[in-house]
């Protein structure tokens, strides 16, 4: 049982969302609770209604009045929100309407916030200003027109959509996650300006992260989708990282992202990084938490394997807490870690921790440049250190954190 559980007076501590799930999905499950171990106290809570076969025929397996009965039953828990985890409106052919009805019969039964999966994707692309999109799903073609007409209503155009065929839902959680990976990759499209994936008992937000530093654009997954939407219904806003944009989209994290993209730029590095250590946040060190990178250089979110603090590298700036220049991280007297030589193939690079309170280092930015060695010129080491004066004052401005540079 993790830590945080023993730092509560009682279960009443934990903010609790209630999900309503097809009776034949395990895929949402799955990767709702994957996601969750970021988030140690809020809990997930789930109700079935039967589902089994998925065609634009299979209106009667979704109605409001089922919908609420079900709902009464989770919000004996107690639970801070309701929320139908599942797309059906969306390609029943009932429409945004059938969506918000069943949300208002919900919150009549159970007096609770709630919403559904169509609806919290509807509100995700108005917010992101998407109004072309492409979708990969695991449905039949005629759930795909069902789809284009729902989406068209709420004045988004489908310009491009692809799915397996499938019609049987126990069938769709096993796909192959490499024929996600081709599905999500047919689907794209140059005018789409994110991707949707409509369906909860497909595990897509698995691929999520990755395939948006493939493909260089929003996926918007279902499940991912609605545990985004039920957060915010419980006043949960904690950003989640590893999971893709939407999830760890946070206002702090942006303007962050922003510095080490201007960082990046006026050092023409090949890849800046921020590791930053604010667990009430959900950010690491062994994470990082904001970045930029020229194009072609892969990024270094999905890797969390290191530990960043066993690192010499990183040891060192943190006895010390000044900048560690080193225009050749292959001959350098303090030795880089292996990998990103010969994984990432870095052969230059910059790294200035700040520091805390405690004399460690919360936090520190990386310049990494991978073309050559390199002499980093007077401006490039002021550059590295009016970023890391912006970060301080971003993390303190907002209430992140208190750290310094010496």
């Amino acid at each position: 049982m993790s830590a945080p559980i023993f730092n509560v007076e009682s279960l009443k501590d934990f903010k609790k969302i209630g999900f309503i799930v097809p009776s034949s999905n395990v895929a949402l499950e799955i990767v709702t609770s994957a996601v969750m171990t970021q988030l140690p106290l809020v809990s997930v809570h789930y109700s079935r209604i039967s589902v089994t076969h998925l065609s634009s025929g299979a209106v009667s397996q979704f109605t409001a009045e089922t919908l609420s009965k079900c709902a009464e039953l989770i919000a004996n828990a107690p639970v801070g929100t309701v929320v139908w985890n599942g797309t059906s409106e969306s390609w029943t052919g009932e429409g945004y309407e059938a969506g918000v009805h069943i949300a208002d019969k919900i919150t009549e039964a159970t007096k609770l916030p709630a919403s559904t999966t169509s609806l919290a994707q509807v509100e995700v692309l108005k917010n992101w200003g998407m109004k072309k999109i492409a979708l990969a799903t695991p449905y039949a073609d005629e759930l795909h027109v069902k789809l284009s007409e729902y989406y068209k209503s709420v004045g988004v155009e489908v310009v491009k959509s692809v799915g397996l065929g499938i019609t049987i839902n126990n069938a769709i959680a096993d796909v192959p996650l490499e024929r996600m990976r081709q599905l999500i990759r047919e689907a794209d499209h140059p005018d789409a300006e994110c991707i949707v994936v409509p369906c909860t008992n497909f595990p897509a937000g698995i691929l999520v992260e990755e395939m948006e530093l493939e493909l260089g654009k929003p996926i918007f997954d279902s499940i991912l989708v609605t545990l985004w939407k039920a957060l915010r219904l419980i006043g949960v806003e904690t950003p989640v990282h590893g999971w893709g944009k939407l999830l760890r989209a946070d206002p702090v994290l942006e303007k962050l992202d922003k510095v080490m993209f201007d960082l990046r730029e006026k050092t023409n590095g090949s890849r800046t990084t921020l590791r930053l250590e604010v667990p009430k946040h959900n950010c690491e060190v062994d994470r990082v938490c904001a970045e930029a990178l020229a194009p072609g250089i892969p990024s270094l979110r999905p890797n969390t394997s290191l530990n960043q603090r066993a690192l010499v590298t990183c040891q060192h700036i943190n006895k010390t807490g000044i900048a560690l220049i080193q225009p050749d991280t292959i001959n350098a007297t303090i030795n880089p870690p292996k990998a990103l030589m010969t994984v990432y193939g870095v052969k230059a690079q910059m790294l200035l921790p700040l520091m805390a309170e405690e004399e460690h280092a919360l936090a520190w930015i990386s310049v990494h440049y991978v073309p050559s060695t390199r002499d980093w010129t007077e401006a490039d080491v002021r550059s590295l250190h009016e970023a890391g004066k912006l970060v301080r004052d971003i993390l303190k401005e907002s209430g992140w954190a208190d750290v310094y540079l010496k």
